[in-house]
């Protein structure tokens, strides 16, 4: 009879009795798959974008001098014959003040000609990478590191910007790079974190004992705050294309760009120091 008890509960949606529910979703999933999947990879190009470099330099050593370092440096580069520079350049590297240019100008200074090719490299980056951000000081400093058999590739962002890459053949040379980059960059910025790509081959705590002996010899003197991230390379997601934007990048060194921008870890460390 009408109002004689509570009115019967419609039956439970299942996925075998509602095709129609199971293909929304499977829609949906799909949907969302592909949503997180395009999220991950634009907010990964996001902060992925190479720096436009004009050259404008009269002393001929010094122009060669700095296609070399340009060479080990993740910036397109363009070389100028006169000056203003050509559309699209984001800032420009001279050997002279310029004036009444619309970018922003690094000058090479005449003492830097007495440095190593590496400091100099840092140097004309650090000061490339400011005046693009428009900042003295950096919030970040990322080291990727890719551990091969034959060979270690060495990736450098500052604040997500692609800087530097150099492959060596052992983690002597890693340990020549961390110099050079504290004596560079650590005054510039707040945290650096040394990321290295875990291999099957090698324990984690060996890897992580390695690396850490190495990092405190290096950055004991330094303020900023210094992470040692191990990141398994099973987890770094291949989201870049293989011509970075049409840079010819080497496998170590792709493979060492992956592993700076992975935000997935196994083990993360601050490190303290004993002053």
């Amino acid at each position: 009879a009408l109002g004689s008890g509570p009115a019967p509960c419609p039956p439970p949606l299942t996925w075998l009795g509602h095709p129609r529910s199971l293909l929304y979703s499977r829609l949906v999933v799909v949907s969302i798959s592909f949503s997180l999947c395009f999220r991950c990879f634009g907010s990964v190009l996001d902060c992925v974008f190479r720096v436009r470099v004009g050259v404008y330099v009269r002393d001929p050593r010094l122009l060669r001098r700095l296609l070399t370092v340009f060479s080990r440096c993740c910036f397109e580069v363009h070389v100028l014959d006169s000056v203003p520079p050509i559309p699209g350049v984001d800032v420009l590297v001279s050997d002279v003040e310029l004036r009444d240019v619309s970018v922003p100008v690094v000058v090479c200074r005449e003492d830097l000609c007495c440095v190593s090719d590496r400091y100099l490299a840092l140097y004309i980056v650090r000061e490339v990478v400011r005046r693009v951000l428009g900042r003295v000081f950096f919030d970040r400093v990322v080291l990727g590191i890719d551990l091969g058999l034959k060979r270690i590739g060495v990736v450098l962002l500052i604040d997500g910007v692609p800087a530097m890459w150099w492959v060596v053949r052992s983690l002597d040379g890693v340990l020549s790079i961390l110099r050079d980059v504290a004596e560079v960059l650590c005054s510039s910025c707040s945290v650096v974190e040394i990321k290295v790509g875990s291999v099957p081959s090698s324990p984690v705590s060996e890897l992580l004992e390695r690396f850490r002996r190495c990092v405190s010899e290096v950055f004991r003197c330094c303020s900023c705050l210094v992470y040692l991230i191990l990141v398994s390379e099973r987890e770094v997601w291949r989201v870049l294309p293989i011509e970075y934007f049409g840079l010819k990048l080497p496998s170590d060194i792709y493979d060492a760009l992956e592993i700076a921008l992975c935000r997935r870890y196994v083990t993360r460390e601050l490190l303290t120091f004993e002053k």
